[in-house]
């Protein structure tokens, strides 16, 4: 029971719930359940809701600079992907969804228009991934940050993100979310929340409550995320998302999504076991260590849980990449 933690234990779960930017949901618990908290957890808690609360301002701050060029009018240039989004049709009212960014997914033919208006916005380019699917954009001073999705998965991990075909579906099934602001389908959005997850699927609470209040709230049709999944080649990544889902809130996942993701998933035999037997370790590590899992954990399970794991493997040689990155991603 978390009223019989010592002190090291509290400390512990302090430290990973500021890392996870979690610290104010943790500390809403402590505060209704009148736990009594180890005094050095509950500075480290109070000083991560401060900083958790101060990043999500900036973040909704950015989000609104962004939006009269970006998110509004008849033909915006950018989509909400996950954030807002999620917290407009998942999270009860006067929740805060702790955010670390604003994520946009770019539209068809947009991205000059995107560099742009976030070249005029005083923003620049930092960080891009190696695919060149994801780039992120931040202020001089460090107040607020964008990350910019040219598509919305790994194109080197999930081969059809390569085609245009891919975007051109999202785009013509895209939504207007309450917020008014265009967002994903609620089936496309819910098969990459799962795929995302492969990403944290060790760690992050914070995604993880996002997926469980995002079902419960949407209760999207389990074949078409299926046959979404399918289509994306993300089987392994939604069904390993399902049933850590159906494990954290075994009532948030619709029984037939559980059972047609996990009876449709690739990788038999090896593939399989590995990524079983990955699972098991790091839950046990998280469990009853206090340590954070290497890198060596996040890259094997990375690969084990991709239905097609040597096109990723194939992604590091030149000719691999070259097959595989996206043309519009290219400078």
């Amino acid at each position: 029971m978390v009223q019989d933690l010592d002190a090291p234990r509290w400390q512990a779960l302090a430290r990973r719930a500021v890392s996870r930017r979690t610290a104010p949901w943790v500390l809403g618990h402590i505060r209704s359940l009148g736990l009594a908290v180890d005094p050095m957890a509950r500075r480290l808690l109070d000083q991560g809701e401060r900083e958790a609360v101060q990043r999500t301002l900036e973040c909704d701050q950015m989000l609104f600079r962004l939006a009269p060029t970006l998110l509004e009018g008849a033909d915006p240039a950018c989509m909400v992907l996950k954030g807002r989004a999620i917290e407009g049709r998942a999270y009860p009212a006067g929740v805060m969804r702790p955010m670390v960014d604003v994520d946009l997914l770019v539209r068809p033919g947009q991205r000059i228009r995107v560099r742009q208006a976030l070249e005029a916005l005083g923003l620049r380019r930092t960080w891009r991934s190696r695919s060149g699917h994801i780039a992120m954009w931040t202020a001089e001073r460090g107040a607020g940050a964008v990350e910019v999705h040219e598509r919305p998965l790994c194109p080197f991990r999930f081969a059809p993100m390569a085609a245009d075909a891919a975007m051109a579906g999202l785009n013509a099934r895209a939504v207007r979310g309450p917020n008014g602001w265009l967002e994903p389908d609620p089936i496309d959005h819910t098969a990459f929340l799962l795929i995302h997850l492969l990403e944290y699927i060790y760690a992050d609470m914070r995604h993880l409550a996002d997926l469980a209040l995002w079902l419960r709230a949407v209760r999207p049709d389990p074949e078409r995320v299926v046959d979404r999944l399918r289509e994306w080649q993300g089987l392994a990544a939604g069904a390993a998302a399902v049933r850590t889902v159906a494990t954290w809130d075994p009532d948030a996942v619709d029984p037939a999504l559980l059972r047609m993701a996990t009876a449709q998933a690739p990788g038999r035999g090896p593939q399989r076991w590995v990524a079983a037997g990955l699972r098991t370790y790091a839950g046990a590590r998280v469990r009853w260590t206090t340590r954070p899992h290497g890198q060596w954990l996040e890259a094997a399970g990375l690969m084990a849980h991709l239905d097609r794991p040597w096109r990723w493997l194939a992604s590091w040689t030149p000719l691999g990449r070259q097959l595989t990155i996206p043309k519009e991603s290219e400078d």
